[in-house]
Formats: structure tokens, sequence, C-alpha cells
């Protein structure tokens, strides 16, 4: 079963995470917020070295509409690289690394948890 949450700071959303613990996760997150909390402002060199080298302006964290960053993160657990993938050495990663992440991605699908019925099988899934 995949577990969904959102990542909220005040009102605002800044992530959503979609997991299965050691099979697949899919994360999204507010990446400018991160970097302004831990204040680790290597990110921000790194960004704007890539900005101002394709002749666009560098970000200025203070103006939160202007720069945001959102990070988008896909990882694949262990069981899902050496049961699902039958990846067991790197040779083996390096033959099927381009289908792996679509193959996992096509089993992920957003549903809606009903009130009552606590087997994700169930649960709806929106617009079907």
């Amino acid at each position: 079963m995949i577990h969904r949450y959102d990542v909220a700071s005040g009102a605002r959303v800044i992530g959503l995470r979609a997991r299965a613990i050691a099979n697949r996760q899919l994360a999204i997150y507010d990446k400018r917020a991160e970097v302004i909390q831990s204040k680790e402002m290597g990110w921000l060199t790194i960004w704007n070295t890539a900005f101002t080298g394709k002749g666009k302006p560098p970000l200025d964290l203070s103006d939160r509409d202007q720069s945001l960053v959102w990070r988008f993160e896909f990882k694949l657990g262990s069981k899902q690289l050496r049961n699902r993938f039958e990846m067991r050495n790197w040779q083996n990663a390096r033959d099927t690394i381009g289908d792996t992440p679509t193959g996992a991605l096509c089993r992920m699908r957003h549903q809606q948890k009903p009130t009552t019925d606590r087997n994700g099988t169930h649960w709806p899934v929106p617009g079907l």
C-alpha cells in the first residue's frame, strides 16, 4: 500500500510524499524553503550559476513568487530493485536503468481514501 501525506507550513502545503516503505517513493517539495530553513546557501550558488550562465537574473530568495524551486525525487527501495526489477549487480542496473523508473511510476496512482474502508485496494481512483 502506498501512503500519501502532505507536508505543510501553516496553511501552505510545501510538499507531497507518496511512498511504500522499501518499495518506491515519490517526493515533491519546496527546495527553496528547505534551503532557507537549513541555511544551505551553497544551493543558491549552484542555482544562480546555472541561471546567469543562461543569461537569466539570479534568484532572490526574499521574493518567494520569483524564486520558487520545486524538487522532484523518485526513489526505488531494495524490494523494487531486487525483486521486481531483478537488479542484483551493477550490470543489471546498467541494463535496466531506463526501464526501471518508468515501470515503477506506471504502477503508482492517486486514490481517494474513503472514511470507512481502510483497504487501499477498494479506494476509488478520481476521474474513473
